[in-house]
């Protein structure tokens, strides 16, 4: 992702928290979710990402209560 938090994809993801934990662009520090098992909407659907660099498809997150 390209930009410093405050511009660019980085700054959007920032900008709209909400939005970004619901497509897995931000997973939050409190271990509810670790990033290796955050589902991310991506062009080709959901996946997970392996520590490879690699994509597994994936359903998308539940809500967690």
């Amino acid at each position: 992702m390209c930009g410093d938090g405050v511009r660019g994809d980085h700054g959007e993801i920032h900008a709209n928290p909400s939005a970004s934990y619901a497509y897995g662009r931000m997973v939050p520090r409190l271990g509810i979710r670790t990033p290796e098992d955050t589902p991310v909407l991506t062009r080709s659907g959901w996946v997970l990402y392996d520590n490879d660099g690699g994509t597994i498809a994936a359903e998308p997150m539940k809500e967690t209560a």
